[in-house]
């Protein structure tokens, strides 16, 4: 963040003691004038260009990335809301609202009495349904025996094949039977699919639920993600690039920065907006942004010639921006355009400078020798 007047009184620290910027402003135009726009700044000479002085940096035309910022909404990979699989009295609630849950940790419990009645009456067929078969398989083998011996008609030995395979399929449904009567049996516990937090609670103690009735909500903070959508104009260079990060904003200080480990593209564009929707998947764990916050997803379209200066030469009273130029020994106050922030130290100059003039990097000291230049009527 670039230094702010604020933080450098102009009477303590420049040593004025009734100039406002607004009149030194006036006062350095006397000597420089003020650019509207770049093309109006004379070209610096070759001398500055190249051979900068002590405590000064030169502005710089550099080849800097060509960006794309749209709003985008955070959002949480792994949500779920956990409906009731069976029907009953709730006679256990576990966890709350705002509450941390594991994976397969128990949230309630249903009273369950009918449904474990049902598993043992399935239980109990499947025990019927195994001593039928045993029955039908020996009597099978009896007749099979006579059979062999000329002593029993075929009839009677169909007949004994098709009680057999009647058995042998009561005994498949009545082992389906156990397995269905088990599962509901389970659905009186309900267990987290995921770790994560409790975000709601649909139901209360002693509440009776149907089966699709909403039990909790509950969402996973360890895997986040943006969606976003980009204009139909740079879908095809952003599909190029694959290149992005995200922006979180703080007030009084630059945005957060946050690393994109994948972006995704959706193959259609919204009828009515023309737009392309994007997933962008941000690092697993990454802290301080919740689901449903609005950030800047930022995307790389090209690249752009730029003027740019450190960003510690630019001091900012109010809404004016400025810098301190130096040439030929002498110092003048500059009012600046700024543009986009690069990196941690370069700021974009929309207007004001030009490029291989040299500001001075101490504001501070750049105020004192102003003071200085102007009370010697320099």
């Amino acid at each position: 963040m670039h230094p702010s007047l604020s933080q450098y009184p102009l009477k303590a620290a420049y040593g004025f003691k009734h100039l406002s910027l607004s009149m030194l402003l006036v006062l350095s135009s006397l000597a420089t004038p003020i650019y509207a726009n770049e093309e109006a700044v004379p070209a610096a000479t070759e001398a500055s260009a190249t051979a900068p002085a002590a405590g000064t940096a030169l502005v710089t035309r550099e080849s800097l990335p060509l960006n794309l910022s749209v709003e985008g909404t955070v959002e949480a990979i792994n949500q779920a809301m956990i409906s009731a699989q069976t029907s009953g009295t709730i006679n256990k609630i576990n966890y709350d609202i705002n509450d941390f849950v594991e994976k397969g940790a128990v949230l309630l419990e249903f009273e369950g009495v009918q449904n474990r009645a049902a598993l043992a009456q399935a239980r109990a067929g499947t025990g019927m349904a195994k001593a039928m078969l045993n029955e039908a398989n020996n009597e099978y083998k009896r007749v099979k025996r006579l059979f062999d011996k000329k002593l029993m008609a075929a009839s009677q030995l169909d007949k004994a094949r098709a009680a057999r395979n009647t058995a042998v399929a009561q005994l498949r449904s009545a082992k389906a039977g156990v397995s269905a009567a088990a599962d509901q049996a389970g659905d009186t516990v309900v267990r987290a699919p995921f770790s994560g937090y409790v975000i709601k609670r649909h139901v209360q103690l002693g509440e009776s639920a149907n089966p699709g009735q909403p039990l909790f909500s509950g969402v996973a903070l360890d895997e986040l993600r943006v969606l976003a959508n980009i204009p139909q104009s740079h879908f095809e260079a952003i599909q190029a690039r694959q290149q992005a990060h995200i922006e979180v904003g703080r007030p009084g200080a630059e945005p957060r920065r946050l690393e994109v480990m994948e972006m995704t593209l959706f193959p259609y564009a919204e009828q009515g907006t023309r737009q392309v929707g994007v997933r962008l998947m941000l690092k697993k764990g990454v802290e301080g942004i919740l689901p449903g916050m609005l950030v800047k997803a930022v995307f790389d379209i090209g690249e752009k010639a730029r003027l740019v200066v450190p960003k510690q030469a630019i001091f900012q009273r109010s809404e004016v921006s400025g810098v301190y130029v130096l040439k030929d020994d002498k110092i003048s106050l500059r009012q600046v355009r700024l543009g986009d922030a690069f990196d941690e130290d370069k700021m974009e100059i929309l207007a004001g400078l030009n490029e291989g003039e040299a500001v001075m990097l101490d504001i501070v000291a750049g105020g004192q020798k102003l003071q200085a230049q102007l009370e010697g009527g320099l």
